[in-house]
C-alpha cells in the first residue's frame, strides 16, 4: 500500500528518482564505506581486501560536479509531500507502529544496532550549515504547522490526553540524553565549552520570548478579570471555586492521619540532618568542603544584601521618596537577620579557633562602617523622632529595668559575684568617681 497520490508520484519513483540524487547517492557511499571500514577494522587481510571494494563503491556512487544541480534531492522531497495521501498514511504509520512493537519484543536494541552506523555517517558527511539555512528558512512554516497541529490536538480531545501520556516516556530519554550530553559536554575546554554556550545564547529569539512572557502575563491577566467578572462582588470566581474545591478535599482529609504525615516528614528531615552531621564528623575533608561552602553561600547573601542597600541609597530623598519607601518596605528583615546569625556563628567559631583572624575581621569591618552615618542614624532614630518613640520607651522601660534586675538579683550561684563587680563599676562610673 503507497500513501503517495499515485497521479503526482508513486513510491517506487520517489525511490528509484531518490538514488539518482546527487546527496543520497554521497550518503549511500559514505555508509557502505563506514561497513567496510567496521568490517575491515583490526584485521590487516581485510584491509587489504576492503580498499578494492571501497574504490569501487566510491566510483559507483560518485557524480562529477558538472553532471547536474549540486542540490538535488529538495525539489524531490517537495514533490514527494505534495503527493502524500493522508489518510493513507495515517494507515501506513499504524502498520509500521505494529512491526516495530513486534521487533521491540526480540530484539530491544536492534534500532539502535542498525541505525548509529547509519547515524554516524549522516554526521560525519552532513553540511550542518546547509542544514541550518534550512532550519531558518523554514521557521514560517514550522510555525504553521505547530499552530496547525495545535488546533488539530484540541479538535480530538481523546488523542490530546493520549499524546500527553507519552511525555514522561520521551521525558525519561531526554533525560538520558541530557546526562550523556553533559558528560560529553565537561570533557570539552573550559573555553571551548564556554565559546559554544555563548554562541547557542546569542542565537535565542529574544523578541519573540519577550512577546511569549507578554501573552502569558495576558493570559493571567484576563483569567483574573474574568475571574472578577463573573463572580459576586468582592469576591472572584477563581478564587470562590478555589475555596470550594479546598473545602471538598479537606472534608476528605483524616486530619490525625495528616499530623501524623507532617511529623513523619519532620522526624524524616531531622533524620537526614543528624546523618548529614554525622557524616561530616567522620569525615574531616568533607567537614572542611562544606564549611567553606556554606561561607561563600553566607558571603555571597552579604554582598547581594549591601547591592541592594547601595541601589537604594541612589534614589534621591527629593524625587523618588515614594519609589525609596516603597523599595525599603519590601527588604527581606529575616534575611537580614538570619545574616546576622549566621555572621555571629562563623565569628564565634573563628574566635575559639582561630583568634587573629576573627580580630582582623573585627578590624577591618570596624574601619570599613562609616561612623559619621551610623551617628545621624542614631540621631534620626532617638533624637529627632523621640515623639514616635516616646509612649513605646515609656511603656516598655519600666518592664525591661523591672526584669532585667530581677534578672541580676542574688540566687548564689557562680554568676554573683560578677554582677556584684559589674554593679559596682557602674555605679563609679555613674557617680563619676575612679574605681
Amino acid at each position: 500500500m503507497s500513501f503517495l497520490n499515485t497521479e503526482k508520484l508513486t513510491f517506487a519513483g520517489f525511490i528509484a528518482e531518490s538514488i539518482q540524487t546527487r546527496e543520497i547517492r554521497k550518503f549511500v557511499d559514505s555508509v557502505i564505506t563506514e561497513m567496510i571500514n567496521r568490517w575491515e577494522e583490526g584485521n590487516t587481510a581485510r584491509s587489504i581486501i576492503s580498499n578494492p571494494a571501497k574504490w569501487f563503491v566510491n566510483k559507483s556512487f560518485s557524480k562529477p560536479e558538472d553532471v547536474h544541480q549540486k542540490h538535488e534531492l529538495l525539489p524531490l522531497i517537495k514533490r514527494l509531500v505534495s503527493s502524500v495521501d493522508p489518510e493513507i498514511l495515517g494507515q501506513t504509520i499504524k502498520a509500521f507502529s505494529k512491526a516495530t512493537d513486534a521487533i521491540h519484543k526480540n530484539n530491544p536494541s536492534f534500532f539502535s544496532q542498525k541505525l548509529m552506523p547509519i547515524i554516524r555517517s549522516f554526521l560525519k558527511n552532513t553540511d550542518f550549515g546547509d542544514l541550518r539555512r534550512f532550519v531558518d528558512h523554514s521557521e514560517t512554516d514550522i510555525q504553521s504547522m505547530i499552530r496547525g497541529l495545535n488546533d488539530l490536538l484540541v479538535e480530538y480531545p481523546g488523542k490530546l490526553i493520549t499524546g500527553l501520556s507519552f511525555i514522561p516516556r520521551f521525558s525519561n530519554h531526554f533525560i538520558f540524553f541530557l546526562k550523556d550530553l553533559t558528560y560529553r559536554l565537561n570533557l570539552l575546554p573550559a573555553d571551548i565549552l564556554t565559546d559554544i554556550l555563548i554562541s547557542i545564547f546569542k542565537d535565542f529569539d529574544g523578541k519573540t520570548l519577550g512577546a511569549l512572557i507578554n501573552h502569558v502575563n495576558e493570559f493571567i491577566r484576563q483569567v483574573h478579570t474574568g475571574s472578577a467578572l463573573i463572580g459576586e462582588a468582592g469576591a472572584p470566581q477563581f478564587s470562590a471555586d478555589l475555596l470550594e474545591k479546598l473545602k471538598t478535599i479537606q472534608s476528605n482529609i483524616d486530619n490525625e492521619l495528616l499530623l501524623k504525615a507532617g511529623n513523619a516528614l519532620i522526624d524524616g528531615k531531622d533524620v537526614l540532618i543528624k546523618t548529614f552531621h554525622l557524616l561530616l564528623n567522620n569525615d574531616q575533608a568533607l567537614l572542611k568542603v562544606h564549611l567553606k561552602h556554606r561561607i561563600h553561600s553566607y558571603n555571597s547573601k552579604i554582598t547581594a544584601l549591601k547591592e541592594k542597600l547601595e541601589m537604594i541609597d541612589e534614589f534621591s530623598e527629593d524625587d523618588d521618596s515614594e519609589l525609596l519607601t516603597s523599595i525599603i518596605s519590601e527588604i527581606n528583615v529575616f534575611d537580614i537577620a538570619e545574616t546576622l546569625n549566621a555572621s555571629f556563628c562563623i565569628l564565634n567559631a573563628l574566635q575559639g579557633n582561630a583568634p587573629q583572624t576573627l580580630q582582623k575581621i573585627i578590624s577591618e569591618l570596624m574601619t570599613t562602617l562609616d561612623r559619621d552615618e551610623i551617628e545621624s542614624l542614631l540621631e534620626t532614630i532617638f533624637l529627632e523622632n523621640n515623639s514616635s518613640l516616646r509612649p513605646f520607651v515609656r511603656t516598655t522601660f519600666p518592664i525591661i529595668v523591672n526584669g532585667f534586675m530581677a534578672c541580676l538579683s542574688p540566687e548564689n550561684d557562680d554568676n554573683d559575684e560578677k554582677i556584684n563587680n559589674a554593679r559596682n563599676k557602674l555605679r563609679t562610673f555613674l557617680m563619676d568617681k575612679e574605681v
